[in-house]
């Protein structure tokens, strides 16, 4: 109640930015409309961990600089520049992991003719086209985060231990695995990455 009166003050393109996400996240669900029948992007292979990776960085890096524009109406952290390199280095690696994740199903979505990422170009070129770049990407945003925000030596290392374990699991991945195995790999990685910034956060 006590932010209440502060919704006017904040700025219109932060309520746009916060509602973008969640708009993005209904979409994602296949719903019936009586016009528009059966959508839904999460029929699109290509498409979907895009989505995933961009609704889930989204509220993670925005939600939290929303609640401080409230807090202190007139900031409008929302369209700080490095919010969205925030934003940007969580999308890529969130994107990463689905499209792994979707490897798993590759003869499944091969034979219902959904076009995964690894089902249109290939395990390999997949891994060495999208993962690698993505995953250099993201690490090349977050060190570019945590110099200007002056984080220590010590948080960046430890931040950017799951870039370097992301790019380890990815060279064992020529070969398909279990099942099994992805699920291992994908929850392991979120598992260490929230690990990782706590204890680099613990250092600066």
């Amino acid at each position: 109640n006590g932010l209440q009166p502060h919704f006017s003050k904040v700025n219109f393109k932060s309520w746009l930015i916060l509602f973008s996400f969640l708009l993005m996240g209904i979409a994602y669900y296949k719903q019936m409309h009586p016009i528009l029948g059966k959508w839904g992007l999460r029929g699109n292979g290509l498409i979907k961990p895009i989505i995933i990776g961009g609704v889930w960085a989204g509220m993670v890096s925005f939600s939290p600089v929303f609640f401080y524009d409230l807090s202190f109406p007139g900031q409008d952290k929302s369209l700080d520049i490095m919010t969205w390199i925030l934003f940007i280095k969580n999308w890529f690696f969130i994107s990463i992991l689905s499209i792994l994740f979707d490897i798993k199903d590759y003869a499944n979505d091969a034979n219902h003719q959904l076009k995964t990422w690894v089902v249109q170009f290939g395990l390999k070129k997949t891994l060495n086209w999208i993962i690698y770049p993505m995953t250099i990407l993201s690490m090349l945003a977050y060190w570019f985060f945590a110099i200007r925000q002056e984080f220590s030596i010590f948080s960046i290392l430890f931040n950017s231990i799951p870039y370097v374990l992301l790019i380890t699991v990815c060279t064992y991945m020529h070969q398909r695995k279990s099942i099994l195995y992805y699920l291992a790999i994908i929850d392991g990685l979120m598992l260490v990455k929230a690990i990782c910034g706590i204890t680099g956060m613990l250092g600066n």
